[in-house]
């Protein structure tokens, strides 16, 4: 199994999850098996060098710690060296992706661009690989002001929060275009609201993006709601999944990823559920011939600061520091398009074949069985009110 292969199953079995509203908690990276990075793409040493190619070289300390504050330093001129001297504003970061993936060297750099742009007076020292803790751990070091920022899930951000699991609701969008229309809109806005009121933190306002989750199958093709009546699907152990899955008449079967192959190989599952790099990663184009692109479930990161750290930032430092964040996160974003297309084409070269689906079929589903009336109420009116107008009606 290759190292990407065993960081999803680090994950998934020691992930923050929160089960739509229940505050259940766990360790590792959150939302899915890839561990945060989007698409589930890596990053090779020479290609995260050479994206700062142009500023100084970036310090590398041991175990994924980046000592960004040297990035975009350069040669102090004269009129230069005065400023250069004062103590900089070190701010630490944290998150849980892998040093390797695509969020990670997004982040890296920002770092060089906000060090270049001040002038060497502000450093964003990175901390990769879950070093200062689980998301779990970090939500709760950034809230209290022991840590900076860090870069959080909705559903890691939701154990605390629960209308921040509203994003990753079963079947919430059907595509990108309906996603970023509400996330970059109206809702996202009133989702980092609420992080300021209710958490404390203050959040860059766009998201990155860590995937949708489909179903895959052998030989079997999914379209509608009742064409998963049944059928024993794959999926982690975690609330959001396999509510999902219940609520639609399926049975969610949990099985190691080292035993996923097997178990699908040998019937005792149906199907799986998960992002397309964990199909690709762990090989399972070879057990399954079909993906449905349902969509059901979506998560990304939130860049997200202490308030504690934030009021204290000069407002330009706050605008640089938005500013680079926020190019980061777009640029995260177009990583994340072109990962997919190209496990996309690897899986059709292995002969999977890829389906629509029928939304509204899914949607009347988990209608009917209740889903979305429960949800409804585990959150303030305002919030359902908010998802809804770009969704439509969704509990009945």
């Amino acid at each position: 199994m290759s190292r990407f292969a065993s960081l999803m199953l680090d994950a998934e079995t020691a992930r923050a999850a929160a089960p739509l509203g229940n505050a259940e908690r766990g360790g590792a990276c959150s939302m899915g098996e890839a561990g945060g990075g989007g698409a589930g793409a890596r990053v090779s040493r020479r290609r995260l060098l050479g994206g700062v190619a142009g500023l100084a070289a970036p310090t590398i300390l041991p175990s994924g710690i980046i000592g960004a504050g040297v990035l975009g330093a350069g040669v102090i001129g004269p009129g230069r060296r005065a400023r250069a001297e004062e103590a900089p504003v070190v701010l630490r970061f944290g998150h849980a992706a892998p040093s390797t993936f695509p969020l990670h060297y997004r982040l890296i750099e920002a770092a060089g661009q906000i060090a270049l742009k001040s002038e060497g007076r502000v450093k964003l020292q990175l901390f990769a690989d879950s070093l200062l803790g689980s998301p779990i751990g970090l939500l709760a070091q950034t809230r209290a002001g022991t840590l900076d920022g860090a870069a959080l899930s909705n559903q890691t951000l939701a154990t605390d929060l629960s209308s921040m699991a509203l994003p990753y609701l079963g079947f919430a969008w059907g595509n990108y275009a309906d996603l970023w229309k509400a996330m970059d809109g109206a809702f996202g806005a009133f989702l980092v609201q609420q992080m300021a009121e209710r958490l404390g933190l203050i959040a860059v306002p766009f998201c990155t993006d860590f995937g949708f989750r489909q179903i895959t199958t052998w030989n079997k093709t999914i379209t509608t709601a009742a064409d998963l009546a049944g059928l024993r699907i794959r999926t982690p152990a975690e609330g959001p999944f396999v509510q999902v899955l219940q609520a639609l008449g399926a049975l969610p079967v949990t099985f190691s990823l080292q035993d996923t192959q097997q178990a699908l190989a040998t019937h005792a599952a149906d199907g799986e559920q998960g992002l397309l790099a964990l199909v690709k990663e762990a090989k399972l184009y070879d057990v399954q011939n079909r993906c449905a692109l349902t969509n059901h479930i979506w998560d990304g990161h939130w860049i997200v600061f202490s308030a504690k750290t934030w009021q204290k930032l000069p407002a330009a430092t706050r605008d640089l520091v938005r500013q680079a964040m926020v190019d980061a996160i777009m640029l995260q974003r177009q990583d994340s398009v072109q990962d997919e297309r190209g496990i996309r084409a690897l899986l059709e070269k292995h002969g999977m074949i890829f389906n629509a689906v029928d939304l509204g079929s899914f949607r009347a589903a988990l209608r009917k069985s209740g889903y979305y009336t429960a949800w409804r109420g585990r959150v303030n009116a305002e919030a359902w009110s908010m998802l809804e107008k770009f969704t439509g009606p969704l509990a009945s």
